[in-house]
């Protein structure tokens, strides 16, 4: 199993995408933080990209102030692990998502099974 701790806080799947000259591209907001989250889990990952289809992932949502929609930012986070954990997240067969109130530090934390 491998985990990570997440500090960086995820772009909404929501915002995803903004209209540059009449064409849907990836905003800005949303390239930042997946550089960022790719950055946090590629220093904290110190095994072999796996490659073998059969990996389930569990996603832990700390929130403290508002609670954020269980599924927002699941994709973000499974598209920053591409390339890094797995090679493709096309291999992930199961994945569960928790959300859990806390008064201080907020965090996510995702295990790679």
């Amino acid at each position: 199993m491998y985990s990570f701790i997440i500090k960086t806080k995820p772009v909404s799947v929501n915002a995803r995408y903004m209209i540059s000259r009449g064409h849907n591209i990836l905003s800005t907001k949303y390239r930042n933080a997946k550089e960022a989250i790719s950055w946090e889990i590629a220093s904290q990952f110190n095994g072999k990209m796996l490659t073998e289809e059969g990996i389930a992932v569990n996603i832990l949502v700390y929130y403290s102030v508002r609670k954020p929609d269980i599924d927002a930012y699941e994709k973000l986070l499974l598209d920053s692990m591409t390339g890094i954990v797995y090679k493709d997240d096309g291999l992930i067969n199961e994945k569960h998502t928790f959300r859990i109130k806390v008064e201080k530090n907020p965090r996510i934390e995702i295990q790679v099974l």
